[in-house]
């Protein structure tokens, strides 16, 4: 299938809960669903945490396939789509009904048309 990227509110595995910002998320969850043998929890070691590079970099040179994400803005969804990662539009299920969602095709795929238009980083 593909590497799935969650921000996530803290570091409970599939039990963590969505964090609603992508760029300022305390964590990512990152599963490869394939094989599952990659299923571990990233901290956001960005700009917004103190890092050096642009939390949308932080999560691009992560190189998922996909993102499950409640909310992104235009920026970013251009930005990873220029780079070969599916933004799809979540809830508030903790990450293993996500998952469950996204292998279901439950979930929307997010487009530029569905984010914030107040955002005029395009």
């Amino acid at each position: 299938m593909a590497k799935i990227l969650i921000p996530i509110t803290d570091d409970k595995g599939r039990d963590s809960l969505p964090f609603k910002h992508l760029g300022t998320a305390p964590f990512y969850y990152l599963l490869d669903s394939e094989d599952e043998t990659l299923d571990v929890a990233i901290k956001n070691e960005s700009k917004s945490f103190g890092g050096d590079i642009s939390p949308i970099k932080f999560v691009v040179d992560i190189k998922s396939d996909v993102l499950l994400s409640m909310e992104s803005c235009k920026s970013a969804i251009k930005l990873l789509d220029r780079n070969n990662t599916k933004v799809y539009l979540t809830d508030e299920d903790k990450v293993s009904v996500l998952l469950e969602k996204y292998k279901n095709n439950e979930l929307e795929r997010y487009s530029v048309e569905m984010a914030d238009p107040l955002d005029n980083f395009v």
